[in-house]
């Protein structure tokens, strides 16, 4: 799940920095203004006088699981994160969810909407089992705050596992809720491999796989695997 806007960058790119724990608060505070309007966020979280708070919480425990099984890279400023999930660390099992705070998700967030979360993440993990079986890298979640966005911070957060997974000829995984993100993602590689509608009026949902460079096939194509549909 990643709000992006696909504009050109207007400015040297910053300089991507691993995230020190110590800063897990700020980037908390910026993830959840970033992902304020997200079409997800707002799906699970319709109140949006709660949003901002329950967001807040929900990016602590999701820092915590990045910097445990995984890489999270900030900014100077904290003005943008890229939360990755290692290869062999991409599953989000109950234990390493309750190693890293989410114990309490359903008081927090209110019964509805934590049932509204279970939906979006039964979909997203079946997609994602079907899609990314092997080794890969999961951009678990991508933020930029909002005045800093169109001057390449996004792209300079990708670059140094996108790196990586090249020269380990690894492919990497994401799912995303905002059209306009695709365009942008295509950019660096990834590919359209399903979309649908969460269910109960839900937002559309996309999920897109980046083989590594030089191995990407140049005519993405849309595969059978499991579907959303929106539920009458």
């Amino acid at each position: 799940m990643i709000p992006h806007t696909g504009a050109v960058p207007m400015s040297a790119s910053p300089v991507p920095l691993h995230l020190s724990p110590l800063r897990r608060g700020l980037a908390a505070e910026m993830l959840a203004l970033a992902f304020h309007q997200d079409p997800i966020a707002c799906y699970v979280f319709p109140e949006e006088a709660r949003r901002g708070r329950v967001l807040r919480w929900m990016f602590h425990c999701h820092l915590r699981y990045g910097l445990r099984y995984g890489e999270v890279y900030t900014t100077d400023g904290v003005d943008g994160v890229a939360i990755w999930l290692s290869p062999g660390q991409t599953t989000q099992t109950l234990w390493r969810m309750l190693r890293t705070g989410a114990l309490s998700a359903p008081l927090r967030f209110g019964w509805r909407a934590f049932l509204r979360s279970m939906t979006f993440m039964a979909f997203a993990t079946a997609w994602h089992r079907h899609y990314a079986p092997d080794a890969h890298w999961y951009l678990f979640y991508l933020g930029v705050t909002p005045m800093m966005q169109g001057r390449g911070m996004g792209s300079s957060l990708l670059r140094p596992v996108l790196a990586r997974a090249d020269a380990h000829r690894l492919p990497c995984y994401l799912e995303t809720g905002v059209r306009r993100n695709l365009g942008f993602y295509e950019r660096h590689g990834f590919q359209v491999v399903a979309e649908g509608i969460l269910p109960r009026g839900g937002p559309p949902l996309w999920a897109m796989v980046r083989a590594p460079c030089g191995a990407c096939d140049p005519r993405p194509t849309l595969h059978a695997g499991p579907q959303l549909e929106r539920e009458t």
